[in-house]
């Protein structure tokens, strides 16, 4: 039966690789002798698995807006006349309406 493994064997390193968004990693340089070292990919899937933790939480940021903030986000994306700040003042709906909405309601 054949492995099957998420990183791929780079011989010429002697170490195991990914590619992910445009770039390739090298993983667990100096922890390998071969492809079937159990150690070795062990340690080179670790390290990719911080690697892609880092990379996913720079994908997806928290959400840093408070309570206030997400109300009054709700509460303008449903109100019809949201697009009337813009055709009125010629700034784009997001920027005007909100800035306007949140020093009305402070």
């Amino acid at each position: 039966m054949a492995a099957n493994f998420k990183l791929s064997w780079f011989a010429p390193r002697k170490c195991w690789k990914k590619f992910r968004d445009g770039q390739m990693y090298y993983l667990g340089k100096g922890k390998c002798k071969e492809k079937y070292d159990k150690e070795g990919y062990q340690a080179a899937l670790t390290e990719w698995e911080q690697i892609e933790a880092k990379l996913n939480t720079a994908k997806n940021p928290p959400d840093l807006r408070t309570d206030e903030d997400k109300r009054i986000d709700k509460w303008w994306e449903d109100r019809p006349e949201r697009g009337l700040c813009a055709i009125f003042s010629g700034a784009s709906t997001d920027n005007c309406s909100r800035s306007i909405l949140r020093q009305t309601i402070r």
